[in-house]
């Protein structure tokens, strides 16, 4: 016969932290730094290639784009999370 777990060992996976065998982790904060490294990754490798290509527009429109449009969404998640 199978028991019914008890309501404490229940795992609820609309919880707002992730438990680990060692520490809690709080989901939130998880997403934010992981999209802020991201963010600060495809920022530097887009500078990088600016400095590399020196102004040639044809070479170097599509980082000034990405870059553009990730500081777009950086800027507009901050003004809205006020």
């Amino acid at each position: 016969m199978i028991q019914p777990e008890p309501e404490e060992e229940k795992k609820d996976n609309n919880s707002e932290t992730w438990r680990s065998c060692c520490f809690l982790l709080d989901k939130g904060c998880i997403a934010y730094f992981s999209q802020l490294i991201f963010s600060l990754c495809t920022l530097g490798i887009c500078t990088v290639m600016l400095i590399k290509f020196d102004g040639q527009c044809d070479k170097s429109s599509p980082y000034i784009n990405l870059m553009s449009f990730m500081l777009g969404k950086l800027l507009n998640s901050v003004l809205t999370s006020k």
